[in-house]
């Protein structure tokens, strides 16, 4: 009960997973596990039998639905975007930042008795939405990396105004996703002009943070901007 009051104080939730370059795969479940009710968070694929797996949410969201949103930039990795994407495609949290790395696979590695290791790449991620997160990475539904904007007040105050009317260089659109989120994976060239809509920045920025806070603090932004890239996969 104490701990329901607490979170009851609480606005919402900042997931900071700028320059995170990931983690393990049972990790990332765990994490998005803590705030999703029910279905997939993640599959594997491969050629080989035991490599097609999936991975599942139980009931309890530890945050009791707060809203949330997760910060990525261009180093964001892994398993780092395994939660990212997983969040996103439930309709749990609002992404903001620029694309993520896009390393989406899992090695084995395997020790020879020379003392050293071949890294074999065993399979590929897909997020709950069916799209692979190698080399595409994660689209953030808030787009902080196309518009010139810096650290002062009142450049972030025009980023903030263009937030509130949906400007189009600061939000994506349905179709884009629709795009993203396609079952085949595209070739090099469509994945790069994807890329290009919200090109990946590696440096960190206050205004991500700051574009969070402003989100959490007015519900009716959050709603809407929550409705961009609604949730790819039942509920």
């Amino acid at each position: 009960m104490e701990t329901a009051i607490e979170l009851r104080k609480i606005k919402g939730i900042i997931l900071d997973f700028r320059s995170n370059p990931g983690g393990l795969l049972d990790q990332a479940v765990e994490v998005s596990d803590l705030f999703l009710t029910k279905g997939r968070i993640v599959s594997t694929n491969g050629r080989h039998p035991d490599s097609n797996q999936n991975f599942y949410a139980d009931e309890d969201d530890k945050a009791q639905n707060l809203p949330m949103v997760v910060l990525i930039n261009g180093n964001t990795a892994s398993a780092a975007e395994i939660v990212a994407a997983a969040l996103q495609d439930h309709g749990r949290a609002i992404v903001i930042g620029s694309n993520s790395y896009g390393k989406g696979t899992v090695q084995n590695v395997i020790a020879l008795p020379n003392n050293s290791e071949l890294s074999i790449t065993w399979s590929r991620f897909y997020t709950p939405s069916g799209y692979a997160l190698h080399n595409l990475g994660v689209l953030p539904t808030i787009c902080t990396s196309r518009e010139n904007i810096g650290a002062s007040g009142k450049e972030n105050s025009e980023f903030i105004r263009r937030l509130k009317k949906f400007h189009a260089g600061v939000v994506i659109s349905k179709a884009v996703f629709s795009q993203w989120r396609a079952k085949e994976l595209p070739g090099k060239e469509s994945i790069e002009k994807l890329r290009a809509i919200c090109p990946a920045r590696k440096k960190t920025s206050d205004q991500d943070l700051n574009v969070a806070k402003q989100l959490l603090s007015d519900p009716m932004i959050y709603s809407r901007a929550m409705n961009l890239s609604f949730p790819a996969v039942a509920n």
